[in-house]
This record gives C-alpha cells, structure tokens and sequence, in this order.
C-alpha cells in the first residue's frame, strides 16, 4: 500500500482511499498489540495514515514512546517533549537531552525552555555533575574528555557546535555566571568557530571580568565585617590595657602610701 502512497502519479481520491485503508489496518494493529506491523505503518504515518488519527489512537493505546516518534517525524517537538516529561517511563535528563540533541539552531528556544529548569536543580543539588556535564556536550556537541565519567547522553545525533554560541552564553549567563564560563572556556579554540572565535575570545574576557566583579562586590561586605571585628577587638585590647595600667597605678600609689604611713 506504502508503495501506491509514495506514487506521485496516483489521482488523488485513490490516494486518500489508501491513507483510509492503512489507517484503519494502524487501529487494527494497535488492537491486536502487533507491534511489528504498527511500528512499519508509524515508519511511514507522514506519507500514508491520517496523522489526527494516529494521535488519538496512540494516545488512546497508551503507546507513549510511539507517540513520541510519531511528534518528532511532524516536527511537533514541543508535543513530544511534553510526552516525555509528563510519561513516567520516560521523563528522565537523559531522554529529555537526547531528544534535544536532535534539534537544530532553530529550536534554540525550545531547547532553553527545558534546559534551564534541569541546571537551575543542578546547581542547587550536590552531586549533579553528570547532569551539567551532558547539557554542555549538548551545546559543545562533543564528548569532554575531562568528564568525570562517560556521558549518559547518546551523541550519535549530536554534531560540533551546531547551535549558535552567543545565544548559547546569553541564555546561560543569565542562570548561572560559573557554567557560561566553563561553557565559552571548552569552544573558545575550536577552529570551527573560524572569523566568530575571536569574538568568543573577547567574550571569555570580560566573563572573566564580571565574574571578579561579582566576587568582589560579594566579598566586599565580609572583608568590612571582618576590618570592623578587628576594629572593635583593638579597642577592646586597648580598653583592658587600659584598666590594667589604671589598676597597677592604683595599686602602686597604695603600696607608696603604705610605706610612707609605717616609716
């Protein structure tokens, strides 16, 4: 049937005669569970099967990871991403990020949508270096040798810098100063980057320019508290110096007065 479909040259009420029929074999074979023949149909569903029906019925067979290549082959990815986070089976990082190495440059705001949530947790969380190491491999689009351990991610899709850096470091620096750096750090002397690396070069700078900054501005506060400490500690020395010297004076003046008294 397949074969018809993909004939151009086939009038159009026998076309959709044929999409009618493999879309009625598709329910058929999601009622019988024979997942062999429905996978076969799905392969093709953009060029044969009703795709609102397909939809349905996956969703109505609780075929969820169906349904997900079903979204991906409709460029649908914000529904597809959306089965994945909301299906149990499926909603991990790792599922999440290998669907989102599949996009390309022109998704870059999808991509930041459900990337920020996962460092935001990451950054928050203690022993989550995996997790940020496998979203910069997402924007670096290599593997690092310097992971602490192999990714989790599946980079048979992922290619080298294919999203565009600037947008990559604007969205980060606006999560997290440290990640952005380490992020402009890994790409910076990558030849690819051909007439922008000097400009990535720049960037890395003044990055390394606010983040002092920052720490400065952080540390100030501290560095008073701890000059105004010393301060008082001083004084305080100085008081009790003070009330010694006052004290042996006194002391001093007694044992005079004593002497003079019994001579």
């Amino acid at each position: 049937v397949q074969s018809f479909v993909q004939n151009q040259l086939i009038l159009k009420p026998v076309r959709d005669l044929l999409t009618i029929v493999e879309t009625a074999l598709l329910k058929v074979y999601l009622i019988d569970h024979n997942k062999t023949l429905a996978n076969a149909l799905l392969r093709n569903q953009d060029k044969c099967c009703l795709s609102t029906e397909v939809e349905k019925e996956l969703m109505k067979h609780h075929r969820r990871q169906e349904l997900v290549s079903f979204y991906e082959k409709q460029n649908q990815h914000s529904k597809a991403l959306e089965s994945i986070k909301n299906t149990e089976s499926l909603s991990t990082h790792e599922n999440i990020l290998n669907y989102l190495s599949k996009l390309d440059n022109n998704q870059l705001p999808l991509i930041f949508k459900y990337i920020k949530p996962m460092i935001k947790s990451a950054l928050e969380k203690t022993k989550n270096e995996n997790i940020l190491h496998d979203i910069l491999i997402l924007f670096v689009g290599e593997s690092i040798s310097t992971s602490p351990s192999p990714p989790t991610m599946d980079m048979s899709n992922a290619e080298t810098i294919k999203f565009n850096p600037i947008e990559v470091y604007e969205f980060l620096k606006d999560i997290n100063q440290d990640f952005p750096i380490k992020y402009l750090e890994t790409i910076c002397l990558k030849p690819e980057l051909d007439s922008k690396q000097r400009d990535i070069c720049n960037l890395l700078i003044y990055a390394y320019q606010d983040r002092i900054k920052q720490l400065s501005n952080e540390s100030e506060p501290m560095i008073e508290a701890k000059q105004q400490e010393t301060k008082d500690s001083q004084q305080q020395n100085c008081k009790s110096i003070l009330c010694f010297t006052k004290t042996t004076e006194k002391i001093f003046n007694l044992m005079f007065i004593y002497k003079e008294h019994n001579c």
